[in-house]
C-alpha cells in the first residue's frame, strides 16, 4: 500500500523540535530526574505512532539494508554490553535517545514522507535563528543567557572569561563547540531552504559572525572543510538562473549586495583583530613542539590509547574494554589536565571500549550513510542537509565526546540525519548538492 497520510494529520509544531528544546534545559539547574523524564516522552511518541505506520506503509521508500543491519547490531552490542557492565542507567541516558529518535523518524517517514522532514527541518533552522539573534547579547555582554540559572559545569571552565573578550559563547548549549557545531547546522539549512535575497544573506552574516564568536577551532575547520565541499559540488553543477526584473526584484538585490557589502567592510575593518584572535586560538597547537595545553591532552590521549591497545589482549584489541570504562582510565592515568575523564575524541573513545571492530563498524555506518546519498541513488534537498550535518559531526567527533548523556540534543539531530540517510525515496528528481 503506497498511502500517507496527509499533511493536516500533521501537528503544526514538529514533536522533535518540542523534545529538542526539553534537552536544552539539560545544561541548567533542572532536577536530577529530568533524564528520565526525557526518555519517558520520546517512548511514548515512538508508543503511539507505531500501530500506524502497519496501515500507512509507503512502497515509495526503501530503507538501506547495511544501515539497518549496523543500526540493530549496534542496539544489540549496546544492550548485551548493557548487562555485561551493569551500566543500565549510563545506557538509558546516552544511548536511548539517540534510538529511539531514530526510529520514531523512521515511522514518521513512512507515515507523512518528504513532508515529515520539511517540517522538522524548517522549524529547526527557524529555533537556530532565534538563537543566533538572541546570541548577539553574549557577543557584546561577554556572559551567558540566566548565568545564575546554568549548570556549573557549563561556565565554570571558563569563568574567569566572563565579562572580558576571551569568553567564548554558549548561547544556551553549554559549550562553545557544541553551538558551533548547532550553528553550522543552521548555515546549511538556511542555505537550503531560505529563498535568495536580504534576509537570507543578513542571517548567514549573524551565523558566520557567532560561530566565530565561539572561538572553537574544531567549529572554524568544520565550518571551513563543508564551504570548501559546498563551493565544489556547486562548481560541478553550476546552472543558469533566470532572474525577472521587476522592482520587488531589484530592490532584494540592492539590500543584499548591501548587506554583503558591509559583512566585507566589517572584515576588512576588523582583519588584524580577527587574524590576531584566531592565531591566539591556535597558536601552536600545529607545531610538533606545541605548547598548547588542550593539544598536549589530546595528542596525549591518543598516544595513551593507543599504547593501551598495543599492549592489551586479542579479545580486548578487538572488542574494547566496555561501555564508559574509558573514564575511569583517563582519570587513573593523567596526561595534563587533571581529573579529567574524556578523551576529548569520540573515535578514540569508541575504539578504547568497543575496540577495533567496533570503532570499523562505526566507520562503516558513516561512509555507507554518506555514500548511498552521494553516488547510489536520487536524493532531495531535505537529505542533502543531513548529509552536510553527518559530515560536520563526523569532522567534529575527532574533537570532542559528542555521543552520551551530557548532549543529548545532538543525539536527537544524528538520531534524526541517520534515519533521513538510512531511507532511500525511490523515482524522485534529483538535484545538485
Amino acid at each position: 500500500m503506497n498511502k500517507l497520510l496527509p499533511e493536516k494529520n500533521m501537528p503544526r509544531i514538529n514533536f522533535l523540535i518540542i523534545f529538542f528544546l526539553l534537552t536544552i534545559l539539560k545544561n541548567y539547574k533542572v532536577p536530577s530526574a529530568y533524564d528520565y523524564f526525557l526518555v519517558f516522552v520520546i517512548f511514548v511518541a515512538l508508543i503511539l505512532n507505531v500501530f500506524p505506520i502497519i496501515k500507512y506503509k509507503n512502497k515509495g521508500f526503501e530503507v538501506n539494508r547495511l544501515s539497518l543491519f549496523i543500526w540493530g547490531i549496534t542496539f544489540a552490542f549496546l544492550t548485551i554490553s548493557t548487562f555485561v557492565y551493569d551500566q543500565k542507567k549510563s545506557f538509558i541516558f546516552a544511548f536511548t535517545p539517540f534510538f529511539l529518535t531514530s526510529l520514531y523518524v523512521y515511522i514518521m517517514i513512512m507515515k507523512f514522507g518528504e513532508k515529515f522532514k520539511k517540517q522538522f527541518l524548517t522549524q529547526f533552522m527557524i529555533v537556530m535563528n532565534i538563537f543566533s539573534i538572541l546570541n548577539l547579547y553574549q557577543v557584546v555582554f561577554h556572559k551567558p543567557f540566566l548565568l545564575g540559572l546554568l549548570a556549573d559545569k557549563f561556565y565554570m571552565y571558563q569563568y574567569s572569561a566572563i565579562g572580558t573578550s576571551s569568553f567564548r559563547t554558549i548561547s544556551v548549549f553549554g559549550h562553545p563547540i557544541l553551538f558551533g557545531l548547532f550553528l553550522i547546522f543552521a548555515f546549511v539549512c538556511n542555505l537550503f531552504l531560505l529563498k535568495s535575497g536580504m534576509w537570507k544573506y543578513l542571517l548567514q552574516v549573524i551565523v558566520v559572525l557567532n560561530i566565530y564568536s565561539t572561538g572553537s577551532r574544531s567549529s572554524w575547520i568544520a565550518f571551513s572543510l563543508v564551504l570548501m565541499l559546498l563551493l565544489v559540488l556547486k562548481l560541478f553543477s553550476f546552472k543558469k538562473i533566470n532572474v525577472k526584473i521587476t522592482r520587488k526584484n531589484i530592490l532584494s538585490m540592492y539590500l543584499s549586495f548591501c548587506i554583503i557589502l558591509t559583512g566585507i567592510g566589517f572584515l576588512i575593518i576588523n582583519i588584524s583583530t580577527i587574524a590576531n584572535t584566531i592565531m591566539t586560538r591556535f597558536g601552536d597547537s600545529l607545531s610538533n613542539n606545541s605548547t598548547d595545553i588542550s593539544n598536549l591532552q589530546r595528542t596525549g590521549a591518543i598516544e595513551l590509547i593507543m599504547h593501551n591497545i598495543s599492549e592489551s589482549s586479542l579479545l580486548h584489541q578487538l572488542f574494547g574494554n566496555g561501555m564508559f570504562s574509558v573514564s575511569n582510565f583517563m582519570l587513573n592515568h593523567p596526561i595534563i589536565i587533571k581529573n579529567f575523564a574524556s578523551t576529548d575524541n569520540q573515535y578514540l573513545t569508541w575504539l578504547y571500549e568497543y575496540g577495533i571492530l567496533g570503532l570499523l563498524l562505526m566507520i562503516i555506518w558513516i561512509i555507507s550513510l554518506l555514500l548511498t546519498n552521494i553516488v547510489k541513488h536520487p536524493t532531495t534537498k531535505y537529505n542533502k542537509i543531513c548529509f552536510y550535518l553527518l559530515i560536520v559531526v563526523s569532522l567534529e567527533l575527532y574533537f570532542f565526546e559528542g555521543i552520551g548523556a551530557a548532549w543529548t540534543d545532538l543525539s536527537i539531530l544524528i538520531g534524526f540525519s541517520v534515519a533521513v540517510l538510512s531511507i532511500k525515496q525511490k523515482e524522485i528528481k534529483s538535484d545538485a548538492l
